[in-house]
């Protein structure tokens, strides 16, 4: 029985060494699809918020920082080790066994994120098709959802106060939405509207995923470059705007003291993490699809820096409009987006659209375009990880029929986030999976490659597979900067996190209490994994079976029969 066994394993290896693996059609094509997928919404819907809540200017003098020692040194890890291996985010912990887990745990938050990413989504595509209106419709009170308190966007010498509401935050809650001020009594059924647009969505991307890497890629040409396109008009048009050079000046003015505040670096932190996809898993798996010797060091550093470009000409652009909003408005900046920054896209920037005196439908359909263009090269990203991991998990199952099964499991879970609560349920996922799960994934992930397989032999693969030595600063910040930083992060953003709440209001204890089992269920794939890799390993006592537990699997490596040849006669040469 023991020999049927041993036998059916070297078969699925043999198969999956001559397995023929996706390859991106050109470098052009991987480098477009990281900047999809890295430089998304997590900028245009975070970035300038974020600025705002921590010291504007003072802000981007850490975000840089942190950009450059932490987050562009672990965006290279997680792309050259996926571009070593040849394997996703799961597969690749052949390297350290024990901890196969953490590929788990980032497909799981992948998943989850990706169904509320897609709802935004869709309401972005209603935005979009209601742009195309004669009148935008979130530019007037419509007594239809307006209320007493209504106020027009359009309109001008309004001072808000905490009755009045814009036009464009009324439509958003009331009209849109559809908003429950209190789910103590559940959230509803889905909006239909909304519904259809989510339908519209996966759709579209299904018909771009489901035949494979190639022809996602051919989007990414799209979706990487047209974003970039409409930030630049728009950054030309806003500061021709009255006020516009105010909110520039009040962007890269910084408060000084606040750079001795640890919350601001840890604002730039997770802003760096979100806009980069780190801990997500889709960058190890667009790293696999390269050719063995693909310069991802020099890649690493091109995203970083179009990251931070795409952050100024954000930033440049947002403020620009806060600053011209300011002064029609007759008061500061930071009053202007008082008690909405949690939806910046959504009546924000179609209350600064209103004010537009020529042709606004064309700046709202371009920058509707955009946000969903962005959102669709994120969950294109996501579900490509996921269909990598599913169809290694269930390698006879066409996969065609995994992605249709993702997009209508991911579909009908969306379908929550639509409903009249369902922002509520939003926050709550994205509290509990989004935020302190991916911290912990991703150190787990830097101390078990840094100090269990080694930081030496991971040095030695990269040379081999670069054919040059990593500089002396990225080593430091990988094996140093970042596994410290990110511990002290840690520890800080668990004494300091304040629960979620729903519109200023306490969640019932039940709500928490499923948002902890959510993130338990999460975080539970290591340690089973752990005890499940342990189990399984040869050895008469805990040492011996701790000793080979520890060490890579036989399979760890190049894939291609060229590569791992010559890699293994590397490290047969050398001293071990």
């Amino acid at each position: 029985m023991k020999k049927d066994k041993h036998d059916k394993k070297k078969t699925e290896q043999g198969r999956e060494e001559e397995e023929e693996y996706q390859e991106w059609s050109s470098p052009l094509e991987f480098l477009l699809s990281c900047a999809s997928i890295s430089l998304g919404l997590g900028i245009v819907w975070r970035f300038p918020t974020t600025a705002l809540e921590n010291g504007s200017g003072a802000f981007l003098f850490p975000y840089i920082i942190v950009l450059f020692s932490i987050s562009r040194p672990l965006y290279f890890l997680e792309l050259a080790i996926g571009q070593f291996s040849s394997s996703n985010c799961t597969k690749v912990w052949r390297m350290v066994p024990p901890f196969k887990g953490i590929g788990y745990v980032q497909v799981f938050v992948c998943y989850c994120v990706l169904t509320y990413f897609a709802s935004l989504a869709a309401v972005m595509l209603f935005y979009l098709v209601m742009s195309f209106s004669k009148v935008l419709p979130w530019s007037v009170c419509d007594d239809v959802w307006a209320d007493e308190n209504c106020v027009g966007a359009s309109s001008t010498n309004v001072t808000y106060t905490d009755n009045l509401q814009s036009s464009s935050e009324q439509y958003y809650y009331r009209y849109v939405l559809r908003i429950k001020e209190d789910i103590s009594d559940g959230i509803g059924p889905p909006e239909w509207r909304l519904a259809l647009c989510l339908l519209l969505f996966w759709v579209l991307l299904f018909f771009t995923v489901a035949w494979g890497i190639k022809s996602s890629g051919k989007v990414a040409y799209f979706t990487a470059l047209f974003p970039y396109v409409v930030l630049v008009m728009l950054l030309i048009r806003g500061v021709t705007l009255p006020g516009a050079i105010d909110g520039v000046l009040y962007f890269v003015t910084p408060e000084w003291q606040k750079l001795l505040d640890p919350t601001v670096w840890y604002a730039a932190i997770t802003q760096s993490f979100f806009s980069l996809t780190l801990g997500f898993g889709p960058v190890v798996i667009f790293g696999s699809y390269n050719t063995f010797s693909q310069n991802v060091y020099r890649d690493a550093w091109i995203i970083s820096l179009l990251s931070i470009i795409s952050s100024l000409l954000n930033g440049f652009a947002t403020f620009a409009v806060l600053g011209n909003l300011a002064s029609e408005l007759k008061t500061d900046i930071k009053d202007v987006v008082h008690g909405r920054e949690t939806n910046l896209i959504f009546i924000l920037y179609p209350q600064a659209l209103a004010k537009f005196t020529e042709a606004p439908q064309v700046f709202a359909v371009l920058f509707f375009l955009m946000v969903t263009t962005l959102g669709f090269g994120m969950a294109t990203g996501a579900v490509t990880t996921l269909l990598a991991v599913v169809s290694d998990l269930f390698p006879s199952v066409r996969k065609i029929y995994i992605t249709l099964s993702i997009v209508v499991s991911a579909y009908l879970i969306g379908l929550v986030y639509i409903t009249p609560g369902g922002q509520g349920i939003l926050a709550l996922v994205d509290y509990f999976t989004g935020g302190i799960i991916v911290f912990l994934a991703v150190i787990f992930e830097i101390l078990a490659i840094n100090f269990i397989y080694g930081f030496r032999l991971l040095f030695r693969d990269l040379r081999f597979m670069l054919g040059f030595e990593v500089d002396l600063f990225t080593k430091i910040c990988l094996v140093v900067i970042t596994p410290i930083s990110l511990f002290v992060i840690f520890v800080y953003s668990v004494a300091v996190s304040q629960l979620p709440t729903y519109r200023g209001n306490a969640y019932p204890q039940s709500a928490y209490m499923c948002g902890w089992m959510l993130a338990g269920v999460a975080v539970s794939a290591v340690p089973i994994c752990f005890v499940h890799t342990l189990y399984h390993t040869p050895g008469d006592t805990l040492v011996q079976k701790l000793q080979g537990a520890f060490q890579p699997k036989d399979s760890w490596g190049p894939k291609r029969t060229h590569d791992r040849n010559r890699w293994k006669g590397q490290n047969d040469s050398l001293p071990h």
